[in-house]
C-alpha cells in the first residue's frame, strides 16, 4: 500500500497555491514597507532594493511551494512587480510626509489618485525599468527553481536493500 507523504511533488497543488499565495502576499508587503522606509531613512530610492523584493519574494514562494507549476512564477513575478510599485509610493507618501511636517497616514489619506498618478509620473526614470524588470525576473526564477521536494525525491535510495539493481 502507498504511503502518503505530503513532501511528495504536486500533492496538494490547491493547498500550496494558496500558501504560495499568502507567504507571496506577505513578502510582497513587507517588502514594500521595507522599500518605503529605506527611501525615507536615506533620502534616496536605491534601485537595487527592487532586485532585492524580486529574491524575497521569489525566495518564500519557493520556500513554501513544493511543487515545480507555473502558477508559482507567475505569482512570483506578479508580486515582485506589486512590491515594486507600492514600494515607490510608500517611499514618496513618507518623503512628502517628512518634507511637510505632516503624519503619514495623514499625508496617504490626503493624496487623490491623479496626483498618485502625477508624483508616478514625475519620478519616473527609465532605470526604474531596468530594475522593476530585474525584479520581476528574480521573482519568476526564484518562484519556479526546483523545489526541494522534487530534488529529493530524484535521489537514489543508499539502502541497497530497496534498489534491485543491487540484488
Amino acid at each position: 500500500m502507498d504511503t502518503f507523504q505530503i513532501n511528495q511533488p504536486n500533492v496538494n497543488l490547491p493547498v500550496r497555491m494558496v500558501l504560495a499565495t499568502c507567504a507571496g502576499l506577505v513578502a510582497c508587503f513587507a517588502g514594500a514597507v521595507l522599500w518605503g522606509a529605506v527611501t525615507v531613512l536615506t533620502g534616496y530610492e536605491l534601485g537595487i532594493i527592487a532586485i532585492a523584493l524580486g529574491l524575497m519574494v521569489g525566495g518564500i514562494i519557493a520556500f513554501v511551494k513544493k511543487s515545480d507549476h507555473i502558477y508559482f512564477g507567475i505569482i512570483g513575478a506578479l508580486f515582485a512587480l506589486i512590491a515594486c510599485v507600492f514600494g515607490k509610493y510608500f517611499g514618496m507618501i513618507g518623503l512628502i510626509a517628512q518634507e511637510y511636517s505632516v503624519g503619514y497616514f495623514s499625508c496617504m489619506k490626503n493624496l487623490t489618485i491623479d496626483m498618485v498618478v502625477s508624483l508616478f509620473k514625475e519620478t519616473f526614470s527609465p532605470i526604474d525599468l531596468l530594475f522593476y524588470g530585474l525584479a520581476i525576473y528574480e521573482g519568476f526564477r526564484l518562484s519556479m527553481r526546483p523545489s526541494l521536494a522534487s530534488i529529493t525525491s530524484e535521489v537514489p535510495s543508499a539502502d541497497p536493500s530497496e534498489d534491485p539493481s543491487m540484488a
